[in-house]
């Protein structure tokens, strides 16, 4: 099932309106509506702390959504490649001070 879906599924059964959830997780309510109809998807954090509030498991919202896990996989790329870049930058910026 779609993460969409799954995060509105999850949270009407938890008896909580789009504004509530998102004063809940600090987003705004068109962020949650924009997840809900997957005009974007929320990272990671954001995911881990939308299964803490719905009370369901990590599995149960992402597994069978390829689109969702190909976004966080990009997402984590891109930390790995800025954590990567920072890293150099530190490096780089050691040999000069010898």
């Amino acid at each position: 099932m779609e993460i969409g879906k799954q995060l509105k599924e999850a949270r009407i059964k938890s008896h909580l309106t789009q504004e509530m959830v998102s004063e809940k997780i600090n987003v705004s309510r068109q962020t949650i509506s924009n997840w809900e109809n997957e005009k974007s998807y929320p990272d990671i954090i954001n995911i881990i702390e939308l299964s803490n509030l719905y009370s369901i498991t990590l599995d149960e919202l992402i597994k069978g959504d390829e689109r969702m896990i190909e976004h966080l996989e990009e997402s984590t790329n891109i930390v790995r490649s800025s954590k990567q870049l920072d890293y150099s930058t530190l490096v780089d910026h050691s040999f000069r001070l010898s």
